[in-house]
């Protein structure tokens, strides 16, 4: 009598094998482990792949029976890559596990999401949650310190903020001081996250985790984004002050930028030589691009809706998302505000980030519920279409 569950048996109805592969990672190669099964005779695993443009799935790697994991190192990035795995009997081979796809690439894309209070790390295709992690209530900044593998992510209507293990998401330390901890950025040279409190200050905290944050200045009004430069020095805006406050590395405020109408945006480039800022004028929102050497800022463009800029690291071009009524888009600029690219069909960016690997543009659309990984020329490479409300995105 033939076994139901024998699935080497040619006579069997199973369609698919019950070994579900897990994927670890899928940058510069990709990394999926399996749990082998107990209680069936198997001489090995063979590994089938296809990729993009491919008709047929091919052998790939016939492993031992005691192997439990596979990295593939021959890539093609921005491309669909599919994978299943088959048990491999005496004489014949077991059906194919499902299958499991995704899109390698470099870099791995983090994204608050401030309705469903998780926060998430995706792979680059945006195919697979490498982390999820529940965020207590409504987060609202998140700060990577990427050599020690540390998250921060702040909590302003929770008075919290958690340090966090970037791969396990494990906690570190907790951060009760702060009463309404906001926007946070990682200073590399110190080893110390700065941390805003909305109500009117600013403070400090070791990497470590070993102390409280170190109140830095307790003179502001409403701080509510932080960059930090190539040389150290940290800037915020102040909405209510309507400035950026300037600080060196010890904390001592040196300088401020205003005398402008009304700052509402403010971001440093991957380099930390230059910040960009948004001022909202009677004529039109101003993008200016500002020197942290010569202290000099220049106007590159202004227009009706201007939210967000960020800086291409490869080539300085500029990737302008503007928010208008129930519709929005993202322009790309040359260095100089030059108009290059228009991409349509948003609804109301919260965020845009850069890939710094490649160029590469995520867009957080709150409207839409979606998180969007895009070419510079617009194509496709990943999408989350079930966002609840995507806030904010960082590219680790």
């Amino acid at each position: 009598m033939r076994e139901r569950d024998n699935v080497f048996d040619p006579q069997n109805k199973l369609d698919s094998l019950d070994i579900p592969l897990t994927l670890t990672t899928a940058d510069s190669l990709i990394s999926f482990y399996w749990n082998p099964p107990s209680g069936i005779e198997f001489t090995g695993f063979h590994i089938y792949r296809k990729v993009s443009g491919q008709n047929h799935f091919t052998s790939r790697a016939v492993l031992p029976p005691t192997q439990s994991s596979f990295t593939d190192t021959s890539l093609s990035f921005d491309v669909l890559h599919s994978y299943y795995l088959t048990l491999i009997g005496r004489s014949l081979e077991s059906p194919p596990t499902r299958v499991l796809n995704t899109v390698p690439g470099p870099g791995k894309i983090w994204l608050l999401d401030r309705w469903d209070e998780y926060f998430y790390k995706y792979s680059y295709g945006l195919r697979h949650r490498l982390l999820t992690h529940y965020a207590i209530w409504i987060p609202e900044g998140l700060a990577l310190n990427r050599s020690d593998r540390q998250v921060l992510v702040t909590y302003p209507l929770f008075h919290y903020a958690e340090l966090l293990d970037s791969e396990s998401g494990a906690l570190l330390a907790a951060i009760e001081n702060i009463r309404y901890p906001y926007a946070c950025a990682y200073h590399p040279a110190q080893k110390a996250f700065w941390i805003t409190d909305s109500t009117g200050s600013l403070y400090r905290f070791s990497a470590s985790g070993s102390q409280e944050a170190e109140l830095i200045d307790d003179g502001l009004k409403k701080p509510l984004t932080i960059v930090i430069d190539a040389s150290g020095n940290v800037y915020v805006l102040d909405f209510r002050l309507n400035r950026i406050v300037i600080y060196d590395q010890n904390g001592n405020q040196t300088n401020v930028i205003d005398d402008y109408e009304r700052l509402i945006f403010l971001a440093g480039n991957q380099g930390g030589t230059h910040l960009y800022f948004i001022n909202q004028s009677q004529t039109g929102n101003e993008v200016y691009r500002y020197s942290v050497l010569s202290g000099d800022a220049e106007k590159v463009y202004s227009g009706q809706g201007a939210a967000i800029v960020r800086e291409n690291p490869q080539d300085q071009a500029l990737w302008l998302a503007e928010n208008m009524d129930n519709v929005a888009r993202i322009l790309q600029l040359s260095p100089s505000g030059v108009r290059l690219t228009t991409l349509d069909g948003f609804k109301h960016i919260e965020d845009i980030a850069i890939n710094p690997y490649n160029g590469n543009v995520v867009v957080a659309d709150s409207r839409l519920h979606q998180l969007i990984h895009l070419k510079p020329d617009g194509r496709v490479i990943g999408k989350i279409s079930d966002a609840p409300f995507p806030y904010r995105i960082v590219i680790e």
